[in-house]
């Protein structure tokens, strides 16, 4: 009885003593690995608007290009894609191109 009672006298502290140091190194270490930037995500919500009590439209990031998708309460959500670039309407690029000599 005097040996287990001897046994258990050291080994308490002891594991006591070394959890300490695996909470200590953990705090150290967990703020470094915590601080890793997530990797770049390939959809991105930027903004939604209702438009209508039916219809919203959604403004996203595709892989970095603007991309706004109608979502009718019926029906199929359509999606265009944005160029970064305007494009004249079609009317005035036809009568330009008629103009050109």
């Amino acid at each position: 009885m005097n040996d287990t009672l001897l046994r258990l006298g050291w080994a308490l502290p002891l594991v006591l003593l070394l959890g300490i140091v695996v909470l200590l190194v953990l705090r150290r270490l967990l703020p470094q690995l915590a601080a890793r930037p997530p990797a770049a995500a390939q959809l991105v919500l930027a903004e939604t608007l209702q438009v209508s009590p039916r219809t919203r439209v959604h403004l996203l990031q595709v892989q970095g290009r603007p991309v706004l998708l109608l979502e009718p309460e019926e029906g199929a959500p359509s999606a265009v894609p944005l160029d970064e670039r305007p494009r004249a309407p079609l009317g005035r690029s036809f009568i330009n191109d008629l103009r050109r000599p």
